[in-house]
């Protein structure tokens, strides 16, 4: 189903205009000059949640540059969370901002606030690197091709409930006095077990920290492991919200390509890092698996140097040939010393859970737990008991293995959907797991837009096909689109492709 704007986000009289304008004799790109300025209309709050932004065609002619500049500009806000695309509507600021959001004041008590010692109440250096993430916000409906989104329909919403009744009917009073930084101690014993199973890591339950989500598990692990100015290293392309903690924390934040095997260590840079973030298992968003020898190569490297690994082990139970690889974690000796593995329960069950987790090395594992005082004292007690009975109970293995069926079959169906009416356009290929594509540009299309410009497109028929280039540290080094297929059925899927390559070839 196609999200629809609530009524009330509708103008009356239809789309409201702003005053854009663009000067050709500054040294700014079109492209730049058009996106500050809407964005910063938004975060003025002159373009209020629920307002719908006028036509491409109808901004382009007025502002006065090409439709194809409006369109980049508009798939860019889109891709970070300011506007979304609704089919047959329009486009349509968003109403939770992804970063700043508009402040409420009046005009007088904005004026008074300016005229305070001369300027406004600055930000803290790392506040305003938290400020200056340009990070999408997750809400609502997700359609075709929202990446790393499951299909939360297929979620056994009743078994769920019937479990978080019954503990808390059983066990309430105990549970609302229940306190320990690390998390709800049935749960964590739950995720040792799980882990060892699955992933081959073989840890104790005082070694498991949970969290409120992976992101919050990877500001821990920034907070208490590295110091302002320590290298950090991050894949590239990779995801946008690993570079953005780390660099929050203060660290210089290097990418670092990624070919065929993972991460290139003779494609590093020769300043030695504190902290190596990677995704091994399933690279996030290329989708390679770090081979073996890489993995090795890794793990000596880090022990010499004397670097951390952060393993994001992000969807390594939806792995649709053979066994899941074993996680660096799990390979043992070194690993076990070297490597924060960060799991988390948002692909598996709902986003909505925010519920993830570490496991650190043993060594580490008393001054995390005191460091995850300072974050937010402990977890939500809430959801983590029915969580530990859902895993213990065989519930977990159940869904995931429903849903790897599922999302298999519906990669399949891209795949054939894809290659019937889009194998002009692009080209792409399987993937032995996860839960999205990447459908790399042919020179045809590649001929006539980039990715950014192209996402921007298929966006105003509410299709979601995010441009690889956004998970870009550095430049990127071509187009193509991620393509998630796990939110979204068969038919549904081939109305995307269907819709998206009606879009590119208008």
């Amino acid at each position: 189903m196609e999200p629809t704007a609530p009524p009330a986000a509708r103008p009356q009289s239809g789309s409201v205009w702003v005053n854009l304008s663009i000067d050709r004799s500054a040294g700014d790109p079109l492209q730049r000059q058009l996106y500050d300025q809407i964005r910063a209309e938004i975060l003025r709050g002159t373009l209020v949640p629920g307002t719908r932004l006028p036509a491409s065609r109808l901004l382009a002619s007025e502002v006065g540059c090409s439709r194809n500049t409006v369109l980049e500009v508009v798939g860019q806000l889109i891709a970070e969370g300011y506007l979304q695309s609704i089919r047959g509507s329009g486009v349509y600021v968003v109403r939770d901002l992804p970063d700043e959001t508009p402040s409420a004041a009046p005009p007088a008590a904005k004026t008074a606030l300016a005229k305070l010692d001369g300027a406004p109440p600055e930000l803290s250096a790392r506040g305003n690197a938290i400020a200056a993430a340009r990070l999408g916000v997750r809400g609502g409906r997700h359609v075709a091709f929202s990446p790393s989104m499951p299909d939360v329909s297929l979620f056994p919403l009743a078994t769920w409930m019937q479990l978080t009744a019954q503990e808390w009917r059983e066990h309430g009073d105990a549970l609302v006095t229940e306190s320990d930084p690390r998390g709800f101690e049935p749960l964590r014993y739950a995720i040792a077990e799980y882990v060892c199973a699955a992933r081959n890591v073989a840890c104790g339950a005082d070694q498991v920290i949970v969290t409120a989500g992976a992101q919050q598990g990877i500001d821990l692990v920034a907070r208490l492991l590295l110091d302002p100015g320590d290298c950090a290293w991050v894949e590239d392309p990779g995801y946008p919200a690993v570079r953005e903690l780390l660099r929050a924390a203060g660290a210089e934040v290097v990418p670092v390509p990624v070919d065929a095997d993972g991460l290139k260590l003779d494609g590093a840079p020769s300043k030695p890092p504190r902290a190596i973030a990677v995704s091994p298992s399933h690279q996030f968003p290329t989708g390679v698996t770090m081979s073996l020898e890489r993995r090795l190569a890794l793990l000596e490297f880090a022990e010499r140097v004397g670097a951390w690994i952060i393993e994001d082990d992000y969807d390594s139970e939806f792995r649709y040939e053979g066994r899941p690889l074993a996680a660096l974690a799990g390979l043992g000796g070194i690993a076990s010393a070297r490597v924060i593995y960060v799991g988390t329960f948002s692909k598996m069950l709902f986003p909505a859970i925010r519920l993830g987790f570490l496991v650190v090395p043993k060594h580490l594992a008393a001054r995390f737990s005191r460091g995850r005082v300072i974050v937010d004292l402990q977890p939500s007690i809430f959801p983590q008991p029915a969580l530990a009975r859902f895993i213990g109970e065989g519930h977990l293995a159940t869904h995931v293995r429903r849903m790897r069926r599922i999302y298999r079959a519906r990669q399949e169906a891209l795949l054939e959907a894809l290659a019937a009416e889009a194998g002009a356009l692009f080209s792409t290929r399987p993937d032995v797991a996860g839960m999205h594509l990447i459908a790399e540009f042919t020179a045809e299309l590649a001929e006539r837009y980039d990715d950014r410009t192209a996402a921007g497109i298929v966006a105003e028929r509410g299709v979601n096909a995010q441009p690889l280039s956004v998970y870009y540290a550095g430049r990127p080094t071509g187009n193509a689109f991620a393509l998630g297929y796990a939110c979204a059925d068969e038919a549904a899927l081939g109305a995307a492709v269907t819709t998206m390559v009606a879009a590119l070839r208008a």
